[in-house]
């Protein structure tokens, strides 16, 4: 089920170009990291000629290598030989999961998304973007690179907005995949934090996916962010698996 999560997550993140490298898979520009590698599959090549080899190529490309490491035993390795190498461990968080048929009696008061604020797209809108791009605090660059992603991928991807008075004050995206409803992020404008808008909004996206028949939901989160963790804790997510990445600095961007 981990590697299903897994694919499922990386297909969420589109990005510019990819490669495959001695049993690494390296994506380039996707819509979080400037660059990510994620492990494929062992190779009979030495582990450590493989990461210097990876660095070499980054290098040549301006890019510092972020590894994506799970807590598996299948990963315990590479995580010892990155750390050998001088990577440094960020970005720690847990993929979270959720049965939403436990759920359905609470999903129906989100059922009528027009009454509760919300508006959903099956593409991404200019309108859409360009809230985002101001939530996030966007440089120009990076708004190119989302729009480039997201139009160019052939995953199923859903654009949520929340309303309130005629302004919107939450955005949010999703993925459909392999059955599984993934959601990508959850944004709210800083004036209404605290006011249950994000649990609004998460609980359209869950009622959205169930009216879809998909059962299962996942959401990778990083540990610092305390506040969305414990809300997906009360609307009844639960602990799947963890993640971390290792990185190194080669290059100054």
């Amino acid at each position: 089920m981990i590697k299903t999560c897994e694919e499922i997550l990386i297909n969420s993140n589109p990005s510019i170009s990819e490669r495959m490298e001695n049993g690494f898979f390296i994506r380039f520009l996707s819509n979080q990291y400037p660059c990510i590698i994620y492990v494929l599959h062992d190779k009979k090549n030495s582990l450590s000629q493989r990461i210097k080899y990876n660095e070499k190529l980054l290098k040549q490309k301006g890019q510092n290598p972020s590894y994506r490491i799970l807590y598996t035993d299948e990963y315990r390795i590479l995580d010892e030989e990155l750390f050998k190498h001088g990577y440094e461990k960020i970005c720690e968080g847990n993929v979270k999961y959720m049965d939403i048929n436990k759920i359905q009696k609470e999903l129906f008061t989100f059922a009528s998304f027009i009454e509760n604020g919300v508006f959903i797209e099956p593409k991404l809108e200019k309108f859409w973007m360009e809230q985002y791009r101001r939530f996030k605090g966007m440089e120009e660059y990076q708004t190119e690179i989302f729009v480039d992603n997201m139009r160019r991928t052939e995953e199923e991807f859903y654009y949520f907005t929340l309303m309130k008075e005629g302004k919107i004050i939450g955005q949010a995206y999703g993925g459909i995949d392999h059955g599984i409803f993934v959601i990508c992020d959850v944004v709210i404008d800083p004036k209404y934090e605290g006011l249950s808008y994000d649990n609004r909004l998460i609980m359209s996206m869950l009622s959205y996916a169930y009216k879809n028949e998909i059962k299962l939901v996942i959401m990778a989160v990083e540990d610092e962010e305390e506040s969305t963790i414990e809300l997906l804790h009360k609307i009844g997510f639960k602990d799947g698996y963890r993640f971390w990445q290792r990185m190194k600095k080669i290059v100054d961007n």
